[in-house]
């Protein structure tokens, strides 16, 4: 499931780092596992166990999730897929991505990052996406 994968990913990264040493994971988001793509919410299950359940700070995904649908965007765009993300715009989780300017048109606009602060290592993060996602 995707919690359970996400869980081990955790622990994975904890046994890492010594306990004493603050650490940051910025998971990515979860588009094609059955977990999700079964969920009653689809891609919305994402945001109560990357936030509410693991506790993380933000989220990295390709930047078509910008054009998908009821998410942002112009849904009436042939290229668009018809996916509700609506559950993912939550100002306690924003979606971080670097390198692509996102207009004030889009809904995503307001739950996105440019950079992650992080408070317990005192990193900035970017998240820079490839042309090609």
């Amino acid at each position: 499931t995707c919690v359970g994968g996400v869980a081990s990913f955790a622990a994975h990264a904890r046994h890492l780092v010594p306990p004493s040493e603050p650490s940051v994971v910025i998971p990515l988001l979860d588009r094609r596992t059955a977990f999700v793509q079964m969920h009653p919410l689809g891609l919305n299950v994402n945001g109560p166990v990357l936030r509410d359940i693991m506790g993380w700070d933000c989220f990295a995904a390709p930047p078509s999730v910008l054009a998908t649908g009821s998410a942002g965007g112009d849904s009436s765009s042939s290229s668009a897929v018809s996916h509700d993300l609506s559950g993912l715009r939550r100002r306690d989780l924003p979606f971080l991505l670097t390198n692509v300017a996102i207009p004030p048109s889009n809904s995503w606009r307001y739950y996105s990052e440019i950079v992650h602060f992080d408070d317990s290592t005192g990193l900035a993060v970017m998240s820079v996406a490839d042309s090609d996602q």
